[in-house]
């Protein structure tokens, strides 16, 4: 469950959160129901992050840092050489001495001498219409019929998605991208259900991409003589971004990290 390992989390690395009954959630937010018989908890320091700023800042300090960006030509594969490995992609071939993989879907492909269980899965993001929520916090629920999350309004809408479910991706290169009703009608209903400034019926647009999940929902963060790779990250990885490079560069140019990564382990 959620909540319990969000307190246990706050109470471990001294986290500001306050715990709040259903009567205290609907005053101090009026723009989300939450019924009698849940409890939620508020981190003051929590926020949201804009992925295409944050992309560019990363890709921005690595130029400054020496790095050479190529960015489009897809990945091919790789290959162990004499010297360290080699890298197919449509373009061109790339040598190195020691390599780092995100590889994302692409995950069971790339690394697929590593024999990692991994299951990538269709996800659909939604935007409607809304009022009352351009401050709010960001937002997730844990539900009977499944966990749903949201963010604040934006240029007029408010985004929603389910984070549990999805039906298998297929080939990620030929990822469904249309909206289907079994899409729809568990967002929709969640939204009646607990968001009540929010306009079910005023859908303005949507999103689909995919989550690479492991067995137990938890990451895959390993190295093997000079290949380190983090895969399988379960839909919830972007926020870790920047402390997932940190632990790659240290298995790539030492072999080992003093972060705690001992649970991510490929062999688990």
């Amino acid at each position: 469950m959620v909540l319990p390992g969000v307190m246990a989390a706050a109470a471990r690395h001294n986290l500001s959160i306050d715990s709040l009954e259903p009567a205290n959630i609907r005053r101090r937010f009026p723009g989300f129901d939450v019924p009698e018989g849940m409890a939620g908890v508020f981190e003051h320091d929590a926020g949201i992050l804009y992925v295409e700023d944050c992309v560019l800042a990363h890709t921005r300090a690595a130029q400054a840092a020496g790095a050479q960006l190529e960015i489009g030509p897809a990945v091919l594969g790789f290959e162990r050489t004499s010297s360290g490995f080699r890298v197919a992609t449509e373009s061109t071939t790339h040598e190195c001495t020691q390599l780092v993989v995100t590889p994302g879907a692409w995950a069971a492909d790339l690394l697929g001498m590593l024999g990692l269980r991994l299951e990538v899965r269709r996800k659909v993001l939604l935007w409607y219409g809304a009022e009352r929520y351009e401050t709010s916090p960001v937002y997730l629920y844990e539900l009977p019929s499944g966990i749903f999350y949201g963010f604040p309004q934006v240029d007029g809408a408010v985004k929603v998605a389910e984070h549990s479910g999805g039906g298998p991706a297929g080939d990620p290169l030929n990822l469904d991208r249309e909206l289907h009703r079994a899409d729809v009608d568990p967002v929709e209903r969640f939204l009646s259900d607990h968001l009540p400034g929010a306009d079910a019926t005023d859908r303005q647009r949507h999103a689909v991409c995919m989550y690479t999940m492991t067995p137990d929902d938890h990451f895959v963060i390993d190295h093997d003589d000079g290949l380190a790779y983090a895969c399988g990250l379960s839909g919830h990885g972007f926020k870790f971004a920047s402390v997932l490079g940190e632990i790659l560069a240290d298995l790539a140019t030492t072999g080992a990290t003093s972060l705690p990564i001992g649970m991510f382990s490929s062999a688990r």
